[in-house]
């Protein structure tokens, strides 16, 4: 649990800062103020207290980072209806050009999320409109080992869970030619059998754990 008296001082002095004149000059707050401590609580691994700051953030002062950031921390927590709710609350606001990049984070966490939750149609979804945007070079800025590979992988395994097995290899392939898995030729397994099927679905598991070898 978070330190209460840290967040309510925080808070009276954004408040105080807002309200003296002499200190309005020198302190403007903006949309990321109060997010900003729930991600240093992120970064250190305090996911329960990393997602009570970024509920206070958005009940205060919604914003897109923080609900970034709250969908994320319940991510890490494995409350996956919190956490796709917690994302979702970016469709409320009106969002500019600047804030992309953290709809590119949102659109992969609700990748994440969805696969987790078993809802394989609304991850492949969100996976294809992180990649729409041309966004093929994606990493989250708080997480430098999680990049579009991933959100990649994470298709092909709910494509391959919904029979979309052509989906599925094509982006197993994607995946091999960036890591120069690849040699002379594709990874052309014939998805009509059901040994084709086993062979793409191996490939896929060996390559999470290339992606993700903890």
């Amino acid at each position: 649990m978070i330190c209460k008296f840290n967040f309510i001082f925080t808070i009276i002095l954004i408040i105080y800062c807002l309200i003296l004149p002499g200190c309005r000059t020198e302190y403007v707050a903006n949309e990321s103020d109060l997010s900003e401590q729930g991600w240093d609580l992120y970064l250190d691994g305090k996911y329960l207290e990393s997602a009570e700051w970024f509920q206070y953030s958005v009940d205060i002062n919604p914003s897109l980072d923080g609900y970034n950031g709250l969908g994320w921390s319940h991510g890490k927590l494995s409350n996956m209806d919190i956490s796709i709710n917690s994302f979702l609350g970016y469709e409320t606001l009106s969002a500019s050009p600047n804030d992309q990049s953290i709809k590119r984070d949102i659109w992969a966490g609700l990748c994440f999320a969805y696969s987790a939750n078993g809802e394989d149609s609304k991850a492949i979804d969100y996976g294809d409109s992180l990649f729409s945007s041309e966004w093929y070079d994606w990493t989250f800025l708080y997480e430098s080992e999680l990049d579009s590979l991933d959100v990649l992988i994470t298709v092909a395994m709910s494509a391959f869970s919904i029979g979309d097995f052509g989906m599925s290899l094509n982006r197993v392939n994607y995946i091999m030619d960036k890591k120069g898995l690849n040699t002379s030729e594709s990874f052309n397994p014939d998805v009509s059998t059901t040994q084709g099927r086993l062979t793409l679905i191996s490939k896929i598991e060996e390559l999470q754990s290339i992606l993700s070898p903890q």
